[in-house]
């Protein structure tokens, strides 16, 4: 999957920003440099002083260069250049520069520059105003016409991104993944794991994985947060590396992760199970043996290798839910925090891309219309010619000698400009045909609009306002969301804890059979055999419960003589 990332900037001068643009980039990235879009041709010397000649002519501006690079993230593949060409002539045309002079370079796999003069080629200046809000609604919309992934989903959302320099150093070390980003991964899983067990068992599960913690706290007592690191992960002078937690992820803020580590109220941590002693009589073993009063005790070998694969599944299942409703909740939070926009604002972004499309396409249309009828003037022109050399050609021939022409003269001209007023009429229908998909394009990007110019013109005049309210309204109906979401997201990363325990207690189960002897075995599958099981044990099983069926049913008779100490199908 991929999404597109647009970063803005604006520069007095082209010829700058083309000479980086085919110079070899701050770390040597540049690889073969080349125009692939645009509507100003020429080497890169020739482009840029026409564009910078061109934006002389409005000395008052300051800044008229424009520009932007569009990127994709390194592993998600590789865009060919006509693709890139594509999204780079849709972004340009739905900013409002299509008439502007400009031109798009690539000089990696996973970006492109577009620099673009703001002096369009009629003198007038393209406005830049609210070029980054308006450039996401567009960016999004392209990600979807593209099949690319939505970058609000992906980005310092819920982490912030590791920078060049983090990849760079990464790279020179020879790590796949930089550490932040190994840091990130580890700690989640610690974290989760750590779930409504406190803080002591969240720095178990650290010290598990290898990662290394301080924890701050003030002079006060007062916990505030965590610095991590990773061993051996040191700077050019050789001192340690350490990140605090929010900049590892957003969510391991201690106001953020408190609460997930905080255990529930009136929880008490149960005992670790023990594997039992030898044992040979059943009658002692119901009696020794409490172990056979927790859910999985009663399964057979068979019975508890399928628990364990379900549940396993179950693990798989519910992180992904988890991370799931994690997204969902931070993007509800910038939504509310008012870094992202919401629905409300998005439909207004739209509203007016769909009115600048319309705006454009019945520009088209227009141009489309004039230029049907310079065809239809040239065929009216071209048909009177003919009809005059045909006049001619019937004359006298001494007529035709004083006009100094001939008969035959004159109707290879009626000839000539019959063909000609038959292709221009050819052009004109073409013209027309061209006019009318515009139209239709228009009527299509704002239908029931009469007129999208006006319409721009008025949404324009009121966007300010409109847009703040806009936010206002996305703000409130996030923060009501994240109120009902949070116990959502809670839930689900309980029922994670949940299915984690059981895993952990059916591999203790199987770990605790694998110590017995056969004779222990027996006698453990003799109790089986007879022993009822409490509703609970039959629910954990994925059977009725005892009281529904009669006693012979409930369980058949196992052969005890097979035991069910190795040999359990559980790693």
């Amino acid at each position: 999957m991929r999404h597109v990332i647009a970063k803005i900037t604006k520069g007095a001068r082209a010829g700058g920003a083309l000479r980086y643009d085919f110079g070899p980039g701050n770390r040597d990235e540049h690889k073969e440099p080349r125009f692939i879009a645009g509507n100003v041709a020429g080497t890169r010397q020739q482009v840029a002083r026409l564009i910078d000649h061109h934006a002389r002519q409005r000395s008052d501006i300051k800044k008229p260069i424009w520009r932007c690079s569009l990127s994709l993230p390194d592993e998600d593949g590789v865009l060919k250049d006509e693709v890139f060409a594509e999204i780079a002539e849709k972004y340009v045309a739905r900013m409002g520069f299509a008439g502007c002079p400009w031109v798009a370079v690539r000089h990696g796999d996973d970006h492109i520059h577009l620099t673009v003069c703001r002096i369009d080629w009629n003198g007038k200046v393209v406005s830049d105003w609210q070029d980054f809000d308006r450039s996401r609604p567009v960016v999004r919309a392209l990600e979807a016409e593209y099949g690319l992934t939505n970058a609000e989903e992906r980005s310092n959302r819920v982490a912030p991104q590791v920078g060049g320099t983090e990849l760079a150093a990464a790279a020179r070390r020879g790590v796949a993944l930089p550490e932040r980003e190994q840091l990130r991964l580890i700690i989640w899983e610690a974290r989760d794991a750590a779930a409504g067990r406190g803080q002591e068992a969240f720095e178990a599960e650290l010290a598990t994985r290898g990662v290394e913690f301080r924890a701050n706290v003030a002079k006060t007592g007062k916990m505030s947060g965590y610095a991590f690191s990773l061993p051996g992960w040191v700077d050019a002078e050789g001192q340690q590396i350490w990140v605090r937690a929010s900049n590892v992820a957003k969510d391991l803020s201690w106001t953020k992760l408190e609460p997930v580590l905080k255990p529930p109220t009136g929880h008490v941590e149960a005992p670790v199970q023990q594997p039992q002693a030898a044992i040979s009589e059943p009658s002692q073993v119901a009696e020794e043996i409490p172990a056979l009063n927790h859910p999985y005790a009663l399964a057979t070998g068979p019975e508890l290798a399928e628990q364990h694969r379900a549940a396993t599944r179950a693990v798989a299942t519910r992180t992904q839910r988890l991370v799931a409703e994690q997204q969902t909740e931070a993007r509800l939070t910038d939504i509310a925090a008012g870094t992202s926009p919401g629905a409300a604002a998005l439909a207004l972004a739209d509203r007016r891309d769909r009115l600048e499309a319309a705006v454009q396409y019945l520009a088209v249309a227009e141009q489309h219309r004039a230029q049907a009828e310079a065809q239809l003037t040239q065929a009216r022109a071209a048909s009177r010619v003919a009809e005059q050399a045909e006049a001619m050609a019937r004359r006298p021939d001494l007529v035709l000698r004083l006009a100094r022409t001939s008969q035959a003269q004159q109707q290879g001209l009626a000839a000539a400009g019959r063909e000609h007023a038959a292709q221009a009429e050819e052009r004109a229908r073409a013209e027309q045909a061209a006019q009318n998909t515009a139209t239709a394009a228009a009527q299509a990007a704002a239908p029931g609009v009469r007129d999208p110019l006006d319409a721009l013109a008025q949404l324009n005049e009121q966007w300010s306002p409109l847009l703040t309210q806009a936010h206002r309204q996305d703000e409130a109906q996030a923060r009501a969301r994240l109120a009902e979401h949070r116990p959502v997201v809670q839930a689900a990363r309980s029922g994670l804890v949940q299915a984690r325990q059981a895993v952990s207690a059916i591999e203790a189960e199987a770990a605790r059979r694998r110590q017995l002897t056969p004779d222990q075995a027996r006698a453990e599958e003799a109790i089986r055999a007879r022993t009822p099981r409490t509703d609970h044990q039959a629910a954990a099983l994925g059977e009725r419960t005892v009281a529904s069926v009669p006693q012979q049913q409930a369980r058949p008779r196992q052969d005890v003589s097979r035991g069910s100490g190795p040999g359990l199908g559980i790693g």
